[in-house]
């Protein structure tokens, strides 16, 4: 039995892969054996192996952290986009709803009488809106207070936001009729315009001087 060493496979020192030497062993059958000799070859490879560079369980651990962190960041901003957006399309349609009441008012004399979904109702029957912007972009009916309630003569209109509790989250989503609120508040004004008012009397004791109190009227 000879062997035979492959000089062409030669260990790499550095370099990070694997390299390995070959040895070919050769076997001749002996003579005699069979009418034809038989040769087998067999290749026994050696292999050496080199430790190479790999990540921590720390290193993974921050990797995972930082990628955590980005993602939560990334979703809090498309949250936030989406949150504007709802927002602005709300304000939109509030707009739409004040410019059908005005219309409502021009050939009604008044607004619409009835709260919430009941009044805004009207406008749809009156072909002034379509039933689909009775509801604010968060799936909620879009809040509606005639002013008085009998021949409303102003209104109070406003989204609830997301939340749906009453009171909007953001003001800009609260209108009015020239401001129901100022429409109040100038028939007050008016009312009292020109109209002398008295101050207040104090009385609380005072420490005056009472000494001619006691004076008898001739």
């Amino acid at each position: 039995m000879k062997r035979f060493y492959n000089p062409f496979y030669k260990v790499g020192k550095d370099s990070g892969r694997i390299f390995g030497g070959c040895w070919f062993w050769r076997r001749v059958s002996p003579a005699g054996e069979g009418s034809a000799e038989k040769e087998r070859v067999v290749m026994i490879q050696r292999v050496g192996f080199r430790k190479q560079g790999g990540f921590t369980i720390i290193e993974l651990t921050a990797v995972l952290l930082i990628i955590g962190i980005l993602m939560a960041v990334a979703a809090l901003s498309f949250r936030g986009n989406e949150e504007a957006a709802k927002i602005t399309s709300a304000r939109a349609s509030l707009r739409n709803i004040q410019n059908a009441l005005e219309t409502y008012r021009l050939q009604k004399k008044y607004y619409p009488t009835g709260t919430d979904r009941v009044g805004l109702a009207k406008l749809v029957n009156a072909g002034l809106i379509s039933e689909e912007n009775l509801e604010d972009p968060w799936g909620n009916d879009y809040h509606y207070e005639p002013v008085p309630e009998d021949k409303p003569t102003g209104y109070r209109l406003e989204s609830y936001g997301s939340d749906g509790v009453d009171g909007p989250e953001d003001p800009t989503l609260q209108m009015s009729s020239a401001s129901a609120d100022e429409e109040v508040q100038n028939l007050d004004e008016e009312a009292l315009e020109g109209v002398d008012i008295p101050a207040p009397i104090d009385s609380r004791r005072h420490d005056w001087d009472d000494s001619n109190d006691n004076v008898e009227v001739q």
